[in-house]
């Protein structure tokens, strides 16, 4: 839902001008029964989600960003205080030089994680399985961003209060084919260095509308070696459904842990899907575990 307010401000030194205000409210439900292997049934909701963004035209060529996000999701059919995640939220500038923001938001390897993966924020979400030292929550970001290419460099807090690291990103597109390369560096007080790439491929074709992503990750510690994980999706849409199958093997929590989801999802209408997959995980430490899930999203705005 959007709608534009319109406020006029008066100086004593400059004349009466008016600056325009959009905001955008958004919010999500998500809720789905979950069933694992050898387990009882129960209900998760893996993000459900209200916010508000915007911006305040100040000139013709500058205008102040904001975002508010409230995040909350259910696991094993409870909702506690836990299931409050922040979200993002943070203030910048655009311009036509690109766009600085200060605040909690995604760095560029978590939205490069986002782009690949089909089953994001529940049992077959990527990250699950990479490095737990990306992200964090306070983010001086500078982005930029043309038809073909995207940059972004970021200053982030690190583990402690006097300790940051950094984060860097570029991608470019070439026609129905898309490149990506992130890292970030000096996490955990300098002791651990990320680096993710990806490339997404997007075919015109007459039958269906396809996408599929290589996802790539290494990361580097000073106190554990180097370890890496390799993945692959695939999503294909026709008529309101679409197929989407994924892949993942990774070191980087467990040695050789392996993941690959296939699901099924409709869309009803432009505020209605329902969803539904299966999806296995094992390793050689902790065997093999199937898992499904069905469920229902609503776009509430």
């Amino acid at each position: 839902m959007k709608f534009r307010v319109f406020i006029l401000i008066v100086s004593l030194s400059l004349p009466i001008y008016a600056e325009q205000l959009e905001v955008n409210i958004g919010a999500g439900l998500d809720l789905a029964a979950h069933a694992r292997e050898g387990g009882e049934l129960d209900w998760i909701s893996p993000k459900s989600w209200v916010g508000i963004d915007g911006h305040v035209a100040l000139s013709e060529h500058y205008q102040v960003l904001f975002v508010v996000e409230q995040e909350f999701a259910v696991s094993d059919s409870q909702l506690t205080s836990s299931s409050f995640a922040a979200g993002s939220h943070y203030l910048g500038i655009q311009a036509n030089w690109g766009r600085l923001l200060l605040g909690q938001l995604d760095t560029v390897l978590k939205t490069l994680v986002d782009d690949a993966e089909m089953f994001a924020d529940g049992p077959a979400d990527f990250e699950a399985l990479l490095s737990t030292y990306a992200h964090s929550d306070e983010v001086l970001a500078y982005q930029y961003e043309t038809r073909r290419l995207t940059t972004e460099i970021s200053v982030l807090q690190g583990p402690s209060e006097v300790s940051h690291a950094f984060a860097a990103g570029i991608g470019y597109q070439l026609g129905p084919i898309r490149l990506r390369v992130a890292t970030e560096q000096e996490l955990d007080d300098g002791n651990v260095d990320l680096y993710r790439s990806s490339i997404q491929f997007s075919p015109s074709l007459a039958l269906v509308d396809l996408a599929g992503y290589v996802l790539y990750e290494r990361q580097d510690t000073s106190f554990g070696g180097d370890e890496e994980a390799l993945g692959a999706s695939l999503s294909a849409a026709k008529g309101g459904y679409t197929l989407k199958l994924q892949y993942l093997r990774s070191d980087i929590q467990i040695y050789d842990q392996q993941q690959w989801t296939v699901g099924l999802a409709r869309n009803l209408d432009t505020r209605w899907e329902v969803y539904g997959y299966l999806s296995h995980i094992e390793s050689p430490q902790t065997g093999g575990e199937y898992q499904g899930v069905m469920g229902v999203r609503l776009n509430l705005l």
